[in-house]
């Protein structure tokens, strides 16, 4: 883990346990249990949990940490968007760790980050690539307010033509109802400016329904024009998630009447999503992405 690994994890707050296990916290419907759960010394009313998804890259030699991912939960409705109050976007920002290093607000408030509060206004989660240098990336949740605030921000950056068509090839197609569209952006803090790469995050309604049937995929790779042997090696790295451990019968009937017990414990691989990154004067490029969970309740060997 990074040096600043355990700073980060002083300034976030601790949720409560059960409520972890049982997925609130990833659960958008459930952000007010998880504001009721904080810890009632912060004077910042931005929720930093403390339970993080860690990203990493593999190689051929091995794999590394590429990423810490911080979920952000502000105190503003689900959904809506209102530019953030400078002070508490500050504060918030101040408990992260920017560039590798906490509590340097003055090297990075101005600028870039401050068209990020005023256009785009809070990120669903921010992911500090702390095996790529100083690179910062911020997800944003994808809809009609969004993408206009989208355009505005990225004129002048050298994304105008891309990122516009960029954006039209999102609203140009079906999806189903039920998924989740993301955009991420790429902030290099040491320059400050936004790089030239915008990426989709495609989150099937059904994971398990997908890695059978690949409507999802077959949608994107239609619309998006994408290399047929690239789709193929998708599907065939895919084909056999979800998988896992799971509690027999008697245990999960147990669960249901005292949802309190606790976890023996809980494996699980399955698909999260599917990202479409567009580079300038480039096609597109598709990635799948897994999601790796080990849930263990002993306190002595929690995961």
């Amino acid at each position: 883990m990074p040096s600043w690994w355990g700073q980060l994890l002083a300034m976030c707050d601790p949720i409560d346990r059960d409520y972890a296990l049982q997925g609130g916290l990833f659960s958008e419907n459930l952000v007010g249990e998880l504001a009721e759960a904080r810890s009632g010394d912060r004077t910042c009313p931005v929720v930093l949990p403390d339970a993080h998804s860690l990203e990493f890259d593999y190689k051929p030699d091995g794999s590394r940490l590429a990423g810490v991912f911080q979920w952000i939960y502000p105190p503003v409705q689900v959904g809506s968007f209102a530019v953030p109050d400078p002070l508490i976007w500050a504060q918030t920002w101040d408990r992260l760790p920017l560039g590798g290093a906490l509590g340097q607000s003055s090297e990075w408030c101005g600028g870039l980050m401050e068209q990020v509060r005023l256009l785009l206004g809070w990120p669903l989660w921010a992911g500090f690539m702390c095996g790529r240098g100083d690179l910062l990336k911020l997800g944003f949740r994808y809809d009609a307010t969004m993408r206009e605030r989208l355009v505005i921000f990225l004129k002048g950056k050298g994304l105008d033509d891309d990122g516009e068509k960029y954006l039209s090839a999102l609203t140009d197609w079906v999806r189903d109802s039920g998924d989740e569209l993301r955009l991420s952006i790429d902030l290099d803090l040491r320059s400050r400016q936004l790089l030239p790469s915008l990426a989709l995050e495609y989150y099937p309604a059904s994971v398990t329904a997908e890695t059978q049937n690949w409507q999802v995929l077959e949608r994107l790779a239609f619309h998006f024009n994408l290399d047929e042997a690239v789709v193929a090696d998708v599907r065939g790295k895919l084909r056999r998630l979800p998988c896992g451990t799971k509690s027999g019968a008697i245990g999960v009937t147990l669960r249901s009447l005292m949802p309190a017990l606790a976890l023996e414990a809980a494996k699980a691989a399955k698909l999260s999503h599917y990202k479409l990154t567009a580079l300038p004067g480039a096609g597109w490029k598709i990635k799948s992405y897994l999601s790796v969970t080990w849930i263990n309740s002993d306190p002595r060997d929690e995961c």
